[in-house]
């Protein structure tokens, strides 16, 4: 019995490694999209919008114009994010609820968009946007919810195993 809990304990710790480390390099990918790609260079002056729903709302406007831009600026702010509000449960996992999770993850979450966000601003490559904050966290909060979605469909399977 204690050999079976020890080899538990050590794929589970090499499997939060593992999630840890994807995080890391998705926290890498992201980094760079945000700062270098796509073709971004430093621009000649700071751009930045602190009014919340600003950005957003001139992006759902543009959307009646049939602009792509918008439609990938918006969805793209979510749909990046996702992976974000899976794995940081996942590489730091904890026994509290489900809300216990939501505000460990958002702490996380919103610590590490708020010091891209701004690496943004001081380096002039991109910009300082609160609704690329608020659409990110929509993504982030997307991604917890399909998180619990699958581990409850895991665990499900699980007891259905062990039952027959």
């Amino acid at each position: 019995m204690v050999d079976t809990l020890a080899q538990s304990r050590i794929i589970s710790d090499r499997f939060h490694w593992a999630i840890a480390f994807l995080l890391l390099a998705y926290t890498a990918l992201v980094a760079y999209w945000m700062l270098l790609g796509f073709g971004r260079v430093e621009q000649a002056d700071y751009h930045y919008n602190f009014k919340p729903f600003y950005t957003i709302e001139l992006f759902m406007h543009l959307r009646h114009s049939h602009t792509k831009a918008s439609a990938i600026n918006l969805i793209g702010n979510i749909a990046v994010f996702v992976p974000f509000g899976m794995l940081i449960p996942m590489a730091l996992p904890t026994r509290s609820s489900f809300w216990g999770r939501l505000v460990r993850m958002l702490i996380i979450f919103w610590l590490g968009d708020l010091l891209l966000e701004s690496i943004q601003l001081m380096t002039k490559r991109g910009s300082f946007d609160v609704d690329d904050l608020i659409l990110n966290t929509v993504g982030a909060i997307g991604g917890l919810l399909l998180y619990h979605i699958l581990r409850a469909v895991y665990l499900r399977m699980n007891e259905a195993v062990v039952e027959t």
